[in-house]
């Protein structure tokens, strides 16, 4: 497991290997419902809301 700073970029790739290792499985699932599964796993209640405070500039 590596550390990885909380960011839009490593989340997108993150969800793209959720996708792949799904797919694997003959699991299928689109980019958007990835991204709302990284929302949750990180405490959000959807992507909108976890990217919006990515982008947030910090105070």
């Amino acid at each position: 497991m590596s550390s990885t700073t909380l960011t839009i970029e490593n989340l997108k790739i993150q969800a793209r290997r959720i996708r792949d290792h799904l797919a694997e499985k003959n699991i299928d699932i689109n980019h958007s419902a990835a991204l709302e599964i990284m929302a949750k796993q990180h405490g959000f209640r959807d992507w909108n809301i976890l990217s919006a405070t990515l982008k947030r500039p910090l105070e």
